[in-house]
């Protein structure tokens, strides 16, 4: 019976010390990630809509610039005439 405690100890103090030794390898696990979302394709119908949408509203903006431009135009104008006048 003490050798079979003696045994049981020493197993226990052999295992516990060669488990404070065990050393970790860090193994590189490749990611995986899903896709969060997926677009859908435009068809060529809707691309030639957008493209249009977007041009007229680009050529709407150029006009009220070009509009804007001569009414600044025209103030500055009038203004220096005014000061010429001086």
């Amino acid at each position: 019976m003490k050798l079979l405690k003696i045994l049981i100890l020493t197993i226990g103090v052999t295992t516990s010390s060669s488990c404070s030794t065990i050393r970790y390898k860090n193994i590189h696990v490749g990611l995986e990630l899903q896709t969060p979302c997926i677009f859908e394709k435009f068809t060529e119908e809707e691309k030639q809509v957008m493209s249009e949408t977007i041009g007229r509203k680009i050529d709407h903006n150029h006009q009220s610039c070009e509009i804007q431009h001569k009414k600044n135009s025209d103030i500055l104008l009038k203004h220096n005439e005014l000061h010429q006048g001086d």
